[in-house]
């Protein structure tokens, strides 16, 4: 991409507006660098130019970035913010996710580079929504069975996409089985109990969630006892039993945070 100076106001602005309202003006109130903004008007034209079609050349080109290097968090958070640019849902949702995620692991005992890959791919989870249709990401009622089967397709996506870089190896293997079940009747590949990545355990535990807890086009959020009565319901079945003990011996701590979070939001 070139540089700022070479892109079109008009251009930058249109398509910004790709953004749902008020995630946009969020991130330009956080330590919001030019190198930054760059990189997320190239995730926009990623998406744009291709509309339904992942650009593997434009992410490995994006991938390829030293961990430890200043820019790799603001590389994370222009792939976070592409997702947030293609549905609406996810504004907010992958900080959450990743919240409870390594809230999680740290009560499971989880340290060093295990605690980070689990908080990078809790944030990148759904990163291959990209590749899905719009209109069936923010399609308010029912989905058809062959917009279900492309849904189910976002973990492989996102593995592919992540796995342009080799720094991101661990990542793209947790995202790939965050909808896998305890059971093994989950997807891509039907994993049964600790065959799926501890990761991707604790981010399908903390995932449901919060899908439960917040609004949907299709419906209105469950209260925390609706929510956590059907994480208790599925013990043992979609999810890892000790994952969920540890989500529910974070409740109150979660419950607390969210109050003070909507609170915060709404002016009090």
């Amino acid at each position: 991409m070139q540089g700022l100076n070479d892109c079109p106001l008009m251009f930058v602005s249109a398509h910004c507006e790709k953004f749902p309202r008020g995630c946009f003006q969020k991130r330009t109130d956080e330590c919001f660098s030019l190198t930054r903004f760059a990189c997320i008007v190239k995730m926009i034209m990623v998406i744009t130019i291709t509309r339904e079609r992942v650009d593997e050349i434009s992410v490995k080109k994006l991938l390829q970035v030293e961990p430890k290097a200043p820019k790799y968090h603001d590389i994370i958070d222009c792939l976070i913010a592409a997702i947030e640019a293609k549905d609406g849902y996810t504004c907010g949702h992958s900080s959450r996710v990743a919240d409870m995620s390594t809230d999680i692991a740290s009560m499971l005992g989880i340290k060093g580079d295990r605690f980070e890959n689990i908080h990078i791919a809790a944030h990148l989870h759904d990163i291959g929504k990209i590749g899905i249709p719009e209109h069936i990401l923010n399609k308010p009622g029912a989905l058809l069975p062959q917009e279900w089967s492309q849904v189910k397709e976002h973990p492989v996506t996102g593995y592919k996409i992540l796995s342009k870089s080799s720094l991101l190896a661990r990542v793209a293997t947790i995202v790939l089985h965050h909808h896998e079940r305890w059971d093994g009747k989950g997807y891509p590949h039907g994993l049964v109990g600790n065959q799926t990545p501890i990761g991707a355990r604790i981010i399908a535990v903390a995932d449901a969630i919060d899908a439960m807890i917040t609004t949907r086009p299709y419906r209105k959020p469950l209260s925390w006892e609706e929510c956590y009565h059907e994480i208790s319901a599925n013990k043992g079945r979609q999810f890892d039993p000790t994952v969920v003990d540890a989500a529910f011996s974070l409740r109150e701590r979660w419950v607390a945070h969210r109050a003070q979070a909507q609170s915060c939001s709404s002016g009090w």
